[in-house]
């Protein structure tokens, strides 16, 4: 019996003496406090509207308990940034404990006010970390930029211009007895499911220098190739056409989606870029549509679907990189008001991960239907007929024709020619003398010969 007294009043003993033991408090200048990031970094922020969350979290790697006198913000009482610490939102929060080898999280939010700055601003504040008259600090940084909100409206202005960038929320109309014109360097930010909706007439008017920007409101650089962060441009069967000119269309759930155009009334589109949409890129049903130089890419769907008919001329585009096929001629649709599917098609590329990257439904009726010069990756032509085709390659050979040596940078979706790419100097001569330039702006007649595609080869290593 004695023998078992005994162990049980050791284990009595040791339990008395780690319950009675003072917990080790460490602070001031003997705090060894870690962080996942030494500054909080926003990206660009609308005025007056809220962020996204960031986090910041704080290791404690002293040997005993981190005590601080205060967590707070540098500007405390006059700072557009909010913090969160252990539940509490506050500028700054008293006595806080982190166990040794323990960590807390600190939320991080803003809002920035409206001034009158044209251009982009910085707004800086701190985290400071308080013991003992020692402090730490992480810095916390934003670029704001005020905008022109429009949010569900019937647009009454028919200019927009490059003045401040424009916030769209929900569905922005411009009604059939208007004409909107939209003038080079004007930035268009769409919140989630908003878009443009066009039942009157549209006029981009981008340059090359300073181009028209379409694209989400999640400016991070996480979402930069991200498709489907709001709705598309729509232009309706009422419209009285389009004519766009450097456009550059992001993210978008749908890209140009253009629905039906009455006879004699057209789009047009020069220089435009359609990239990383969750549908299609280019969406036409039963309408004219002309596109020169432009760059269709990256899309969840098809990069150009063409259905119920329609007149088409593609020149000197870029057509590729999508999940489905690059270019789709989809079946006719009676009521879009064109019995048959016309295409003029010249010094074209037409590419993409996939095996055919050009697909014709059966029941599409065929009218008057041209490639010229141009380069098709398939490997099945179902529905093709030959006479369609003149001076027109169709390969997949992966061997002879790797992306990496055709473009220059395909995976991070830039489609600038290779040095090794068998489209230099593969145009035709008249065509390439009738658009002098590519989508960059560079000539594309000064080796005398036009390149397939939106982009004439030049040499990346010098650039």
């Amino acid at each position: 019996m004695r023998k078992k007294i005994i162990p049980i009043i050791l284990v009595l003993f040791t339990v008395l003496y780690i319950s009675c033991k003072k917990e080790h408090y460490v602070s001031g200048s003997n705090l060894n406090l870690k962080f996942s990031s030494d500054t909080v970094m926003f990206d660009t922020l609308f005025t007056k509207f809220g962020s996204v969350t960031h986090y910041l979290k704080v290791y404690n790697k002293s040997s005993g308990t981190a005590l601080l006198d205060r967590i707070k913000l540098a500007r405390s009482g006059n700072t557009p940034y909010r913090i969160m610490v252990d539940g509490i939102q506050s500028d700054a929060v008293n006595n806080i404990e982190i166990p040794e080898g323990d960590s807390i999280y600190i939320m991080v939010e803003s809002t920035l006010p409206e001034n009158l700055s044209k251009e982009p601003f910085i707004v800086k504040d701190s985290i400071l970390f308080e013991s003992g008259g020692y402090s730490q600090d992480v810095d916390i940084i934003s670029w704001g930029q005020n905008v022109t909100l429009i949010n569900n409206e019937v647009l009454t202005t028919e200019i927009l211009d490059g003045d401040l960038p424009y916030l769209f929320y929900g569905n922005v109309v411009v009604d059939t007895t208007k004409q909107l014109q939209i003038l080079e360097g004007t930035r268009i930010y769409f919140h989630k499911n908003a878009r443009l909706t066009v039942y009157g007439t549209i006029d981009i008017d981008g340059t090359v220098d300073k181009p028209v920007i379409f694209s989400g409101d999640r400016l991070e650089k996480f979402y930069k190739t991200k498709p489907g962060l709001w709705g598309g441009l729509f232009i309706e069967d009422v419209s009285s056409g389009a004519d766009i000119s450097n456009l550059k269309l992001y993210n978008s759930e749908n890209g140009i989606h253009i629905n039906k155009l009455k006879s004699g009334v057209k789009a047009v589109l020069n220089n435009t870029e359609v990239k990383f949409t969750l549908k299609n890129g280019l969406d036409v049903l039963g309408s004219e549509v002309e596109s020169y130089n432009c760059l269709f890419s990256d899309s969840y769907e098809n990069a150009v679907y063409l259905r119920g008919g329609g007149k088409y001329k593609f020149v000197h585009c870029t057509v590729g990189f999508s999940r489905y096929a690059a270019f789709r001629i989809g079946a006719n649709v009676d009521e879009s008001g064109y019995s048959d599917i016309s295409i003029d098609a010249r010094n074209n590329i037409i590419y993409g991960s996939g095996i055919n990257q050009m697909t014709v439904s059966a029941t599409a009726t065929i009218g008057s239907v041209q490639f010229k010069n141009n380069f098709i990756k398939v490997t099945s032509k179902t529905n093709f007929i030959d006479s369609w085709f003149t001076n027109t390659s169709f390969s997949i050979d992966k061997t002879k024709y790797d992306v990496n040596k055709l473009f220059y940078n395909a995976k991070d979706g830039f489609y600038y020619l290779g040095k090794e790419t068998p489209f230099k100097d593969a145009g035709d001569l008249n065509t390439g003398s009738n658009i002098p330039l590519d989508l960059l702006g560079r000539s594309r007649m000064a080796d005398g010969l036009p390149d397939l595609g939106a982009y004439e080869y030049f040499n990346t290593d010098k650039e």
